[in-house]
């Protein structure tokens, strides 16, 4: 950008050029978006399961799918405890300790 003079942008696109690379910069359809949404969600639930249960990356995905077959309730009891989770962060960003 600074080499350039230009804003992000634009040198997003003299990057892609010289690798070789097509960006998209077409905004996103509200299908897309939305798609994007549950998507997001399910790898934030996800990354909750491997870190409470401290799984790897790659066995968690079928971890997870074992656990909502096996116990029809275990989906919306990890959805709540991520929720806490969320609570608990936006608290203690709002009351930062002395010191932190």
């Amino acid at each position: 950008m600074r080499i350039e003079g230009c804003d992000f942008r634009r040198a997003l696109q003299i990057v892609a050029d010289h690798a070789g690379v097509r960006i998209d910069n077409r905004p996103l359809t509200r299908e897309q978006k939305q798609h994007y949404a549950q998507q997001s969600g399910h790898r934030e639930l996800l990354e909750h399961f491997r870190l409470r249960f401290g799984c790897s990356e790659e066995r968690a995905g079928w971890l997870f799918q074992w656990s909502c077959e096996a116990d029809p309730t275990f989906r919306a009891w990890l959805e709540d405890g991520l929720g806490a989770c969320a609570r608990y962060d936006r608290y203690c960003r709002r009351h930062p300790r002395e010191g932190d």
